[in-house]
């Protein structure tokens, strides 16, 4: 009887052992677990969707109505670089403000909650400049507010504000997104904060002329993209727009067919993520390869046509999935030349 009760007495400490050793460790494990998987629940949750509206001209002078796109866009591209931000094309957003027919009022906080609905957004940018110093035309004040669409309120706690010279426009860009980016509580990671103070071009001139080309005929679009090209040789925004330019006008003038490929093929130098570029080389090999004048060397033909291949590819595979009737027509578009091509 003795020895039974010594063993059950040793099973007892036994078992007691393995409650104080194990159990805490046990414990440990799944309080670990639950600190640490929330983090990447937490981070797909503050994912946020944001719409940048074209910034309005209080001043209301045409010679800077350039600024409104420009810098619409200039903010956005800075947000995209942060992860848990997700941009709505700018593209998409146009269409759908020719769509509503919003004219010359654009987005304003009345109608910005039913845009951003229509876009499924959870917030909307919507911004405003001006020059203050009339005369010398140097001091500009940009306003930004942000519209929770949700609720149609605009949250002033997270509004930007800035002033200073013209040519600090960079500056205040970046002190712009970095500010609405921590205050839309999403967090910016240091690599995040230095690509968004990365800008398009090293010339605030070169930046002018570049968007005003943009609202310019082709005649007068080539003129201001040569000029924002002689600021800033590296500018790879006015590669792409000139490059397109001349591969336009290629089709009736066979001498730009040079210039057009060293332009788009220089953009996507400086620039990979320039897509557009991707397409109208494309279709510049596209057209060589049905040109009249093209070689009768079968290798170079074949050569020809893999580039076109490859171009549409890309570009394909970058917009498939982009919601903006433009680039949803250009994928179609490029599908079917491929498929022409491998007929």
């Amino acid at each position: 009887m003795k020895t039974i009760g010594l063993a059950n007495l040793a099973s007892r400490r036994l078992f007691i052992l393995k409650v104080v050793m194990v159990y805490p460790a046990i414990c440990l494990w799944v309080a670990c677990s639950l600190f640490f998987l929330p983090t990447t629940s937490v981070a797909q949750e503050k994912q946020l969707s944001i719409a940048v509206a074209p910034f309005k001209n209080l001043m209301k002078i045409r010679e800077i109505d350039w600024m409104c796109e420009g810098f619409a866009e200039s903010i956005t591209t800075k947000l995209n670089y942060v992860r848990r931000l997700i941009l709505v094309e700018r593209v998409q957003l146009n269409e759908l403000i020719q769509e509503i027919q919003l004219g010359m009022s654009g987005i304003t906080e009345a109608n910005a909650s039913n845009v951003g609905k229509l876009l499924n957004a959870d917030f909307l940018v919507i911004g405003s400049f001006q020059k203050l110093d009339i005369k010398s035309g140097s001091t500009l004040k940009i306003n930004v507010r942000v519209v929770n669409v949700s609720t149609g309120q605009i949250e002033r706690c997270k509004a930007v504000s800035t002033k200073g010279p013209f040519e600090s426009v960079f500056d205040m860009q970046d002190m712009i997104a970095a500010k609405l980016a921590n205050n839309l509580g999403v967090g910016v990671t240091e690599k995040e904060m230095r690509n968004m103070k990365t800008d398009e071009t090293v010339s605030v001139v070169a930046y002018e002329l570049y968007n005003q080309a943009r609202n310019e005929k082709e005649a007068r679009r080539e003129h201001f993209l040569n000029r924002a090209l002689e600021y800033d040789p590296n500018y790879a925004k006015a590669h792409l727009l000139l490059g397109s330019c001349y591969n336009s006008r290629s089709m009736f003038d066979g001498s730009l067919e040079a210039p057009a490929l060293e332009h788009l093929n220089k953009a996507l130098e400086l620039d990979p993520g320039l897509t557009e570029a991707h397409y109208a080389l494309g279709d510049h090999y596209y057209r060589k390869r049905n040109d009249y004048r093209a070689t009768e060397d079968q290798q170079e033909k074949d050569a020809i046509k893999q580039m076109a291949l490859y171009h549409f590819e890309i570009f394909i595979d970058c917009k498939k999935d982009s919601k903006a009737k433009y680039y949803i027509r250009k994928v179609e578009k490029a599908m079917k030349k491929i498929k022409k091509i491998k007929s």
